[in-house]
């Protein structure tokens, strides 16, 4: 990992396209749910358009992630969307996204697992911004993003 640069890129995953908005501003972090076996996140928009993030894959972790965390806006200035970020080609600009970090320092602390370190090449942090908070996981896998209609 040490010969690899980190870089962030704007990220519209499947399923994105049920939010409207164009960025993380129109965006709202609705509540999470969490287990070993299960990560759930649902962030809605203002017209009250909801996604559901599953992540529900047995990982090298034998968890359904490897990490996540919750932090403010004012609390990360590090993580604010309009930093350093590639666009990819593909990048719809009528979409909201996400972002997805690849090859970042955070996973450098997992070298000295015996469980974690072969599959550090695997893992992304997936980092989902809205009008006021970050949440972030450490995954091997892309999430399932489907509209929720509770």
């Amino acid at each position: 990992m040490e010969n690899q640069n980190s870089y962030t890129i704007v990220w519209q995953p499947e399923g994105i396209e049920h939010l409207k908005g164009k960025n993380p501003s129109y965006l709202f972090l609705e509540s999470v749910k969490v287990d070993p076996n299960f990560l759930e996140i649902m962030i809605s928009d203002l017209s009250g358009h909801t996604v559901r993030i599953v992540y529900d894959q047995a990982c090298a972790a034998d968890y359904a992630v490897w990490y996540f965390e919750y932090d403010t806006h004012d609390g990360r200035m590090d993580l604010r969307y309009d930093l350093d970020v590639q666009f990819p080609t593909d990048y719809d600009n009528t979409k909201p996204y996400f972002m997805k970090t690849y090859n970042a320092p955070k996973l450098e602390v997992y070298k000295r697992s015996l469980t974690l370190a072969d599959a550090i090449p695997k893992a992304e942090i997936h980092t989902y911004s809205t009008i006021n908070e970050f949440f972030r996981v450490i995954s091997e896998y892309d999430p399932v993003i489907t509209i929720y209609e509770g």
